[in-house]
C-alpha cells in the first residue's frame, strides 16, 4: 500500500476478499469485490460534534448528521468504488469553515 510522503508498506499476509457493507441503520448492502486486508490499518481517532456544526454553521442546518467521539477509521474505500463515497451534495460555507 502506498501512503503520502512517499511511504510504502507491505503486509505478506494481506489478502483480497469480497465483503457487503451497509450504512448505519439501512438494510442497503453494497458489494466490495477484490477488497485488500491488511494487519493493522492505525489510522487516527476522529471526532465529531454534530451539535457544535449545526448550531454554528448555517449550511449545516437542516442535514442529518451523527456526532462521533474517538471514532477510529476501520476501512477505507477507494476510487473503484466511487459511487459509494462521492457527494450526493455538497454544503460549503465561507472560506475555513468546515464544508459537508
Amino acid at each position: 500500500m502506498s501512503w503520502t510522503g512517499n511511504l510504502t508498506r507491505r503486509d505478506s499476509r494481506s489478502e483480497r476478499i469480497n465483503l457487503a457493507i451497509s450504512p448505519r441503520g439501512d438494510s442497503t448492502r453494497y458489494e466490495l469485490a477484490n477488497a485488500r486486508t491488511v494487519d493493522k490499518l492505525s489510522l487516527p481517532q476522529q471526532n465529531l460534534n454534530a451539535n457544535f456544526l449545526t448550531n454554528n454553521f448555517a449550511h449545516f442546518q437542516g442535514l442529518s448528521i451523527q456526532s462521533y467521539l474517538k471514532a477510529q477509521p476501520k476501512l477505507l474505500i477507494g476510487l473503484q468504488h466511487l459511487e459509494l463515497v462521492a457527494p450526493l451534495e455538497a454544503r460549503i460555507g465561507k472560506p475555513g469553515e468546515p464544508s459537508a
